[in-house]
C-alpha cells in the first residue's frame, strides 16, 4: 500500500487509513457532504465523501482504520482525496505503526532521560511518588501522543512533551533559584498522566484516545483548579491535604515540604492526587 506522501495527481487509490477528524457538511444546494481528515505516519490528506449513507458517519469517525476506495485530485495547488466507499477495519487485522507519526527521538532515547530525571530527584519520598505513578502507567505513558491532533500528536508523544516541559523546568529553576526544582521537575514529568486514563483504548489499538479524553483531561484541570482556589482560604496547609478525599499515597509524604515554593507544590500535590486517584 502507498503511503500519502507518495499519492499523485489523478490516482486511483485503495488504502488504509487513519480517521483523525471528520465534519458534517452542507453545499449551496443543501446537500450534505463529509470532510474527513486521513493520517499515516507519512503525513495526511483532506478527503471528500460527496454521497453520504446511512453509516458513514459510524464508519468514518475519529480514531476509526478505514479501507478507502477513492480518487486523488489537486485542488487550489493541493491534493485532496474523493473518497468514493469505505468500510472500517479491526485494529487487530494491522500494524497501527503504519499510521502513527513517530516521534522525532527514538523512544529508546526518551526513556533514558525520563529515568536520569528520575535519578535526579534528592527528595527521596518525592521520587518514590513519582515512580510509583510512572510505573503504574508506564506501558501507556511510554506510547500514547500528547494530543489527537494541535502538539505533539505523535506515538510517544506523551513522553516527548512531559520531557519537553522538564528540560524547560530544569532551566526555570536556574533562573529562580529558590524554586523547589524536584517539584517542578516531578510535576512536568507527571502533569500529563491523566491523559493515560480518560480515554477510549477500543480505538486504534490503545495509540489514539478521542475527543472524549481531551474532554475529560479539561474535566480533571477543573477538578485540581477548583482545588487549588479553595487552598487559598484561611486552613493551613496540613487540613487543606486532609480535607480532599485520601489518595493510595501517603499524604504525609506530600507535605514534608514544609511550606517551599507554596504555590508550586499544591499544584504539585493536586495534580499527584487527581491521578492516584485512578
Amino acid at each position: 500500500m502507498e503511503m500519502i506522501k507518495d499519492f499523485e495527481d489523478g490516482q486511483h487509490v485503495f488504502n488504509q487509513l487513519l480517521v483523525t477528524q471528520v465534519d458534517k457538511c452542507v453545499t449551496t444546494q443543501g446537500r450534505s457532504y463529509l470532510n474527513v481528515t486521513l493520517q499515516d505516519s507519512s503525513g495526511s490528506i483532506l478527503g471528500k465523501k460527496w454521497d453520504v449513507f446511512d453509516g458513514d458517519l459510524e464508519v468514518f469517525k475519529e480514531g476509526n482504520i478505514v479501507a478507502v476506495e477513492g480518487e486523488v485530485l489537486k485542488y487550489k495547488g493541493s491534493l485532496q482525496f474523493k473518497i468514493i466507499s469505505g468500510a472500517q477495519v479491526s485494529v487487530s487485522d494491522v500494524d497501527v505503526t503504519r499510521f502513527i507519526p513517530q516521534a522525532p527521538v527514538p523512544r529508546e532515547e526518551l526513556e533514558k532521560k525520563l529515568n536520569a530525571y528520575i535519578e535526579s530527584l534528592k527528595d527521596e519520598d518525592l521520587k518514590k511518588i513519582v515512580v510509583y505513578l510512572i510505573n503504574k502507567f508506564h506501558d501507556k505513558y511510554v506510547i500514547h501522543p500528547a494530543a489527537v491532533r494541535n502538539h505533539h500528536n505523535f506515538a510517544s508523544g506523551l513522553l516527548y512533551h512531559s520531557l519537553c516541559m522538564a528540560d524547560l523546568g530544569e532551566e526555570v529553576c536556574k533562573l529562580y533559584t529558590k524554586l523547589n526544582r524536584d517539584w517542578v521537575i516531578a510535576g512536568a514529568l507527571i502533569h500529563d498522566l491523566g491523559k493515560t486514563i480518560f480515554a477510549n483504548y477500543r480505538q486504534l489499538a490503545d495509540l489514539y484516545f478521542l475527543f472524549l479524553a481531551i474532554q475529560a483531561h479539561k474535566r480533571r484541570r477543573d477538578i485540581a483548579d477548583a482545588f487549588l482556589c479553595r487552598s487559598n482560604g484561611e486552613l493551613d496547609q496540613s487540613e487543606r491535604l486532609c480535607s480532599i478525599p485520601q489518595s493510595p499515597i501517603d499524604n504525609e509524604l506530600l507535605i514534608k515540604d514544609g511550606g517551599r515554593n507554596d504555590w508550586v507544590c499544591r499544584l504539585v500535590r493536586c495534580r499527584l492526587w487527581v491521578v492516584s486517584r485512578f
